[in-house]
């Protein structure tokens, strides 16, 4: 499935802010599967956001040889790529792009295809994202704390077409970042912290692949293998050394050794057509292996955790067939999960070994008028790296191996369009995810430790926080409805806009603070061909995060003992709405040399990503880009 993103050539490397990624226009190509209920939280207000490794691989039977209409079948609220999508290249050997802005926010991409024919591509890319000067003021202790974060990221990469047997890609990628946890702010008045907990990640991916060539009624045949390497350098946890206060009140912390994950993953798979290509048989398979260094258990008075994980593997098989003729496209098949050794967190969470999902998609389309039903599922594994994707400032550590199984995900939609440049698409899905790991209670938890939290939803019963995230059964609607207009290279605009009810277990996961109200609308201008205005207003309301929550078994002069009671029920905490306005501008002196600025959150809301992690107000910056 294709489709054409307007971004620029610095996205090939890294997925830039939401403003970044907006204000630049070269055109984009992504071959791959968008992930669009969970959306990336630090991609709101949070300028820079996270360098994102392009992998490439090839995708289970939810993407090969999918649909062949011009239409997606499905509307995300915001769009984001990750590990194992395809991007490529823009038309220009290479790129500067850098940019610069208030609160020292810095960007800087470049790129240059040092092999670039017909049938070879390889080249070299940078990206670097900063930003040091913004001071939140969550309490007096730490009044002069900066949030301080900076990501470095280069790769390579080659793909290579051999003759007529087939096409070669690699790619090799590393990002290492440092940061602090700038929402840091203990509760008991000691005078001994002056500064907040620091973190390092070493991010390095490998790529290696094979796709023969898609010649009509031939054997098809592909296999890659990937390696990822996903470390922090340190685990920080609360403490207490002034013993004037309750045990379960932090106000230090203690370094421990972070967590470091290897995963290995291999594909591969067979297609035979027959019938003029109408009609298609095959079997993908794909092994995941994920291990972890040794990392010893810790035991506070305030928290606990064990050691790291054994290492853990999960088979997947996926027989489908494909029917096409006409305006029908229908694709048949299962996917078959076959796990060892996942395990949940509590002692007895053991993961089964089989698991099985439908892979059944239906896609009719008649001219400017399309319908599409899709019965999918599978398993998602519950990684260091997929964990980073939710939460930029996540536990360093990994609690649990017990994989995201989803039985069920159905979506019955409709898309019309376009008529006289208007196009509209409406889309009703349904989605049970079982152990989806809730949470996001890491800043909170090295601030305060477990001390009760007012805000917490309990249903009278005493609000503690633990470090393990929430392994909850998930499950309900998503009503969704797009709307577009473009007039060419003159106007366009589009408004998108979900709602997705959410309350405890009931809900359809789209991100750890779990928005009931998803909106998007934004429109672009161009008054005259060298000048391009865009504005963009974002909207996440009802939002609450969750946590399994236990009473205490026993207290004793405030002190938490042990929480091990076998009934958890989930408890919400009330996260304030996210308005997130923004403008860009750009101004092309040649096709080859242009000036942008971008200015984000407009209307200065101090909006909060998650508990203890609040954004930067009014910011602004702006830059010049060079293709060459």
């Amino acid at each position: 499935m294709k489709t054409t993103l307007m971004a620029a050539g610095i996205a090939l490397a890294a997925a830039i802010p939401a403003g970044a990624d907006a204000q630049l226009h070269e055109s984009v190509s992504v071959d791959g599967t968008y992930v669009p209920d969970v959306i990336m939280l630090d991609r709101l207000s949070a300028f820079p956001s996270r360098v994102a490794l392009t992998m490439t691989s090839t995708p289970l039977p939810y993407d090969l040889k999918g649909v062949p209409a011009s239409f997606i079948p499905s509307m995300p609220a915001m769009p984001a790529t990750g590990w194992r999508t395809t991007r490529t290249l823009p038309t220009t050997r290479g790129y500067i792009d850098l940019g610069a802005g208030s609160w020292l926010n810095s960007t800087l991409s470049a790129g240059y295809r040092i092999v670039d024919t017909p049938d070879c591509k390889a080249g070299i890319r940078l990206q670097h994202n900063s930003t040091s000067l913004w001071r939140p003021r969550v309490s007096e202790i730490t009044d002069d704390i900066h949030r301080k974060r900076y990501d470095e990221n280069i790769g390579v990469y080659l793909t290579d077409r051999i003759g007529s047997y087939g096409t070669l890609d690699a790619a090799l990628d590393w990002h290492y970042g440092y940061f602090n946890y700038y929402g840091y702010s203990p509760i008991a008045a000691v005078t001994d912290i002056d500064k907040a907990p620091t973190q390092t990640l070493n991010d390095v991916s490998l790529r290696l692949g094979w796709k023969s060539l898609a010649d009509s009624d031939a054997l098809q045949w592909h296999t890659s293998a990937d390696m990822r390497h996903f470390a922090y350098r340190a685990l920080p946890l609360p403490v207490n050394k002034n013993f004037t206060q309750p045990l379960h009140i932090a106000d230090s912390y203690e370094e421990f050794k972070g967590d470091r994950e290897t995963h290995v993953q291999v594909n591969g798979g067979v297609a035979m057509p027959w019938d003029d290509n109408t009609s298609t048989a095959a079997i993908d398979a794909r092994l995941d292996v994920v291990g972890y260094a040794g990392r010893d258990a810790v035991e506070l008075p305030l928290v606990s955790i064990g050691a790291a994980p054994d290492t853990y593997a999960m088979l997947t098989l996926s027989p489908w067939y494909r029917f096409s003729r006409g305006l029908l496209h229908i694709r048949a098949g299962i996917d078959l999960d076959l796990a060892f050794n996942a395990d949940g967190s509590e002692p007895d969470s053991h993961y089964s070994l089989v698991h099985v999902a439908p892979a059944v998609m239906i896609d009719w389309r008649s001219n400017a008028v399309g319908l599409y039903a899709h019965l999918t599922g599978g398993s998602e594994l519950q990684t260091l790296a997929s964990g980073y994707e939710l939460d930029y400032y996540q536990l360093p550590a990994v609690v649990s191996t017990q994989p995201v199984h989803t039985p069920l995900d159905a979506r019955l939609g409709m898309l019309f369009g376009p008529f006289s440049g208007f196009s509209a698409g409406a889309e009703l899905a349904y989605r049970i995810d079982r152990h989806r790991r809730d949470g996001g209670w890491y800043q909170t938890i090295l601030n305060q430790g477990v001390t009760p939290v007012a805000d917490l939803d309990t249903e009278g019963r005493i609000p503690y926080l633990g470090t393990t995230m929430a392994e909850m059964t998930v499950k309900g609607i998503s009503v969704g409805v797009d709307l577009a207009y473009n007039a060419g290279e003159v106007f366009s605009a589009r408004g998108q806009f979900h709602y997705q009810p959410q309350k405890g277990t009931t809900g359809y996961f789209n991100g750890l603070d779990r928005p009931r109200i998803i909106t998007r609308i934004e429109a672009e201008v161009n008054p005259w061909s060298t000048l391009r205005l865009g504005l963009q207003y974002d909207y996440r309301g009802v939002r609450n995060i969750y946590s399994l929550y236990p009473e205490p078994t026993n207290t004793s002069g405030g002190t938490t003992v042990i929480i091990n009671n076998v009934e958890r029920r989930p408890a919400a905490m009330r996260l304030p709405d996210i308005t997130e306005l923004s403008f860009k501008a750009r101004y092309a002196f040649t096709p080859a040399v242009s000036v942008w600025l971008q200015a984000d959150n407009l209307l200065n809301r101090r909006n909060i990503i998650l508990p203890g992690l609040p954004t930067e107000g009014v910011s602004v910056t702006g830059g010049l880009q060079w293709l060459f």
